[in-house]
Parts: C-alpha cells; structure tokens; sequence
C-alpha cells in the first residue's frame, strides 16, 4: 500500500521539480479556471437572456447586479483565492515569504468582501455626491481612492510570484493584464455616456460594456485562484515528498545497521571461548604421577 505513493514520490522527485506536473499528475490550476469560465459563460447567458430575449428583465440573472449569484460567484473565487494564499503562508519557514503570501491573502479577502457589499460602488457614490462629479463620475473616483490598494496588491503579487515557476507568473500577468483591463473598461464607460451618447444603464452598449467588463474580472479571479491553488498543492507535494524521502532514508539506515549487527557479533571474540578452545598443557610430571600419589 505504501508502494504508489513512493512510486509517485520517486517521479516527481526524478523529474527534478517539486510540482505535481513533473509528475504527470493532475493539474489543478487548469480545473480552477475551466470552471471559472465554464460558469462565467452560463453568467453571460444568463444575463443576455434576461436583458434582450426574455418577456422582462431579470434582477437575479443581471450580470451588473447585486447580490445575485455573479456577486455570490465572484466573491467565492476570491475567498478560495485568500485560503490558498494563506495555505502557502503557513507553509513558508522564514518569515519574509510568509508575511508576503498573508499580505496577499488578507488582500483577496478585502476584494473578496468589496465584492460583496459592492464597497467600491459606494464609494464611488459617495465621492460623486461630496465632490458634484458629473453623472457616473464614481466610476473613475472610486478607481483613484482604491489605487493605492491596487498598487500595494500587484507590487507585493509580483515580488510574491517571482521566486516560483514560470507557470505561476503566467497566471499572475494574466491577473494583471485581466485586471487592468477591467479598470480600463471601468472608466471607458464615462466618456462613452458623456461624449458618445451611449445610456448608463440600458441599451446595447451598456449590455455589451457590462457583460464584457464581468467576464475580465472573473478571468482575473480565476487566475489568481488557479495559481495559488497550484502553487498550494505544488509546496504541499514537495513536503510529503521531502518527509518521505527522509523517511525512506532513515529506513535504509536502520536496515543496513540491523543487517550488519551479525556480523559485528560473529566476528568479536569471545574471551571465555578463547580460554576453552586454548589447549591444555600436560606435564610429563603430571602424567606419571599414579592417582593415590596424594593420599600417600
């Protein structure tokens, strides 16, 4: 029973790289994000159902809604984001690598939350009102109070990823790429109210803009699960691996010292044998004298 796992041990440690793909093993990053999108595209449907070919609108299936399952699914993606970012914390020993993956982990779980509450929409709202912005103004201040934020989230994703395979930092330009352009397509939608003419919350665009807007962000989501979802899963092999190796290796030790514990014994001498196989000297005296010579 303890073969396989030696066996699948032996492979990936062959292979010259603590993950499962070394190994040939599943890979969980490309599960993640098939079914990310996989359920990003039933969202689509969703909402183009809803918004141009049902008898009337839909407040459950709007991809722009609130608390609806978009919000629900995106909020999850997140939260599996920050658990894996934790998990690999906890599996760092120096406190550098560790602190980083919980800065980053702490970090999915406020956008995770932002997500849910729709905070950023707020404060968008808020900044409109206090500073008279014009009519979806908020889309860009919210984008500037949250910038900071943003920064701090990709410069420590970055030094985070840098030291791990190049499969990794894929998935990371993919969250930054995906990311910026859900930001760009953010704040696109206010010139396109104001100088295009276009509606800000029915009509073609706005469908399009929305769909189009979500479906970037989950790809950014998604990505960041699947790459610390790997990267978890790649650390923990390496750590069974590494505590089966050592224990194989404590294994071998213990058996060579038994096997040649025999040997040791057999080829030490043994005084007391020593004395008893030596030969006895006897005295041409001794031999003549008669046995009742003592008694005389």
């Amino acid at each position: 029973m303890v073969d396989e796992p030696m066996r699948v041990w032996r492979r990936i440690s062959a292979a010259g790289a603590p993950n499962a793909a070394a190994a040939g093993l599943p890979q969980f990053d490309v599960l993640v994000l098939a079914v990310a999108m996989l359920a990003g595209a039933l969202l689509v449907l969703g909402d183009v159902y809803q918004r141009w070919l049902g008898p009337h609108t839909i407040a459950t299936l709007d991809i722009d809604g609130h608390n609806n399952p978009e919000t629900w699914f995106h909020a999850a993606v997140l939260v599996a984001a920050a658990v894996f970012a934790f998990g690999v914390a906890l599996t760092h020993a120096d406190w550098r690598h560790r602190l980083q993956w919980l800065l980053l982990s702490f970090g999915m779980a406020f956008f995770s939350l932002d997500k849910t509450i729709s905070l950023h929409e707020r404060v968008g709202a808020k900044l409109q009102d206090l500073l008279s912005l014009p009519d979806q103004g908020g889309r860009i201040a919210w984008e500037i109070a949250w910038a900071p934020i943003i920064l701090a989230t990709v410069i420590v994703l970055v030094v985070s990823v840098w030291e791990t395979s190049p499969r990794t930092q894929l998935f990371a330009l993919g969250v930054i790429i995906a990311g910026g352009g859900k930001l760009a397509l953010e704040a696109a939608t206010f010139p396109a109210i104001h100088w295009f003419g276009a509606s800000d919350d029915s009509g073609w665009f706005y469908g399009i803009e929305a769909n189009v807007e979500e479906t970037v962000q989950l790809f950014a989501f998604a990505c960041l699960c699947a790459a610390f979802g790997q990267l978890f899963v790649d650390r923990i092999a390496d750590i069974a691996r590494r505590a089966s190796t050592d224990m194989l290796d404590d294994g071998n030790k213990q058996s060579t010292s038994t096997a040649t514990l025999p040997a040791r014994v057999a080829t030490t001498p043994d005084p007391s044998r020593a004395r008893d196989s030596e030969p006895r000297q006897v005295t041409h005296a001794a031999r003549d004298t008669p046995p009742n010579a003592a008694l005389r």
